[in-house]
Order: structure tokens, then sequence, then C-alpha cells
């Protein structure tokens, strides 16, 4: 065959055979990310350190981002303090607030003996309110155990919402707790004053299992958790206007909620 003729069949050959694309020939799709939110975690003391789902995150304060929706759960430890493990939900496009009393290590209460507690921008015809117990107006300096307090302020006007405090006394020391500047636009969750829940509920009647408390008392059974607003009274699911928190190894729970076992 001649020259020619062999070029040209090598050229019809090669034009006739299938076509392969050019890698990379179609974009990929972009990277895109599942819906998530986010929490922000802080305790008493701060600096604590925090791990989150097992996974060490810093120190709180800390603020967590790109969590994915659902149930997830948050350490905390500190020297001289019980590690504590609190749950919470997150929910898509929102910011989840974890708040967390840390109790003092067995061993190391605190230092021992009384300190004074006194009071400042307290509003005219104001109650004020320690672990529960309403104080003789007017509230003046008293007495206290060194130690952890909750404190709560329920102006005399009506409508106005309450406001709560924890607070550290310290031995042959004044703390003073100032309510000057308390907001009347506060949080719905201050509406309602802690009381330790021994106050009403024999302890006999109550386990602590981790952040879990479960009382029976009086024909009534509730189930709730150190740090979260959702729990059942005798089977049904409800939500309380304030947290449990458990302070100084002492459990608080809502008035609402223990009045509930005084018949109330």
């Amino acid at each position: 065959m001649p020259l020619a003729g062999i070029v040209l069949s090598i050229i019809l050959a090669t034009s006739s055979g299938p076509t392969q694309p050019a890698t990379g020939a179609h974009p990929r799709p972009a990277a895109t990310f599942p819906p998530h939110g986010s929490a922000y975690v802080t305790s008493l003391p701060a600096s604590a350190s925090a791990w989150l789902d097992g996974t060490y995150i810093g120190s709180t304060p800390v603020y967590i981002d790109d969590l994915l929706p659902g149930r997830h759960s948050v350490t905390l430890s500190s020297a001289g303090w019980q590690p504590q493990t609190v749950t919470f939900d997150v929910a898509v496009g929102r910011i989840a607030p974890v708040s967390i009393v840390m109790a003092r290590s067995s061993g190391q209460q605190g230092p021992k003996g009384q300190g004074m507690l006194a009071f400042a921008g307290i509003p005219p015809g104001s109650r004020v309110y320690v672990d529960g117990t309403l104080l003789p107006p007017p509230a003046e300096a008293r007495s206290e155990t060194a130690g952890y307090h909750i404190v709560t302020l329920q102006p005399g006007n009506r409508g106005a919402i309450r406001s709560t405090r924890v607070v550290d006394v310290f031995p042959n020391t004044t703390t003073t707790v100032s309510f000057a500047g308390t907001s009347a636009n506060a949080p719905p969750d201050a509406a309602d004053i802690l009381e330790p829940i021994d106050s009403v509920v024999p302890l006999g009647d109550v386990v602590i299992a981790g952040n879990d408390v479960i009382i029976h008392y009086r024909d009534v059974e509730v189930e709730c958790a150190i740090g979260e607003r959702a729990y059942t009274i005798n089977g049904k699911q409800q939500t309380l206007s304030i947290s449990p928190a458990l302070v100084a190894g002492k459990v608080y729970l809502p008035q609402s909620l223990l009045a509930r076992f005084a018949g109330k």
C-alpha cells in the first residue's frame, strides 16, 4: 500500500475510536455542612476544664460551635472540686446555655467557720430569701456558715421579677450582695426560688445518681437532673421554671416543685 494510504488509514482508525472525557471536565459539587447549633458553657468556679462528649474543649467559659442537633454531654473538672457531668440538647441555629455550679471535693469542703452576709441596693418593700428562707424585713447583715448560699430578691412592686444569686461566704469576712441596677426584665427562670430539697423532703426519700435526682415522697414520684429544666412527675413530662442546682453538695429545687410534695 502506498505511504499516503497507510497514513490515511491510521487517521481514520484513531478518529473512529471511543472518546474519553478529560479528567476534571465536570466540577465536583461544593462541600456542604449538616445543620448545626452551638453551646455556651459557664461554671462556678470559672476556669474549670471542660470535655464535650469525651473530647477536651478548653476552660470555662467556653463557646462550642458546629454541634450536631441532639443530646450532648459536658464534663467539668477542677482541682478541689467534684467532677460533674451535665447533658443538654442542641437545636439547629440555637445556642444552648449550659451553667454548672460545682461542689467541693470530699475532705475539701472549703473554709469552716462563720462569715457575715450583707445586702445593698434593696428596693423598699422588697423581700429577701437566703436558701429559700424569708428574712425578717428589713434585711440586715447576718451571720452565715462559710460556703455557698442562694440569695433571692423579690421586689415589692407588682409583676416584678425575682433575682437569684449564688453567693460564696468566707469565714471572718463580710460578703455583700448588691442588687443595685437589678432589671425588672429578668429572664422567666428568675421567677422562682431555689430551696434546699431537705427543707421539704426527707433525704431518705431522695436518690442522687450523678446529676440525676429521683424522689419518692407522699405518693409523688419526680425524676429531674441538675442543670436541666425538663423533668417528670408521676410519669408525665413537664418543664421547671428554673433548673435544679447542686451547691456545696446540697441539692436545691424550685419552691414551685417542692410545694407539690408539701401538698400545696
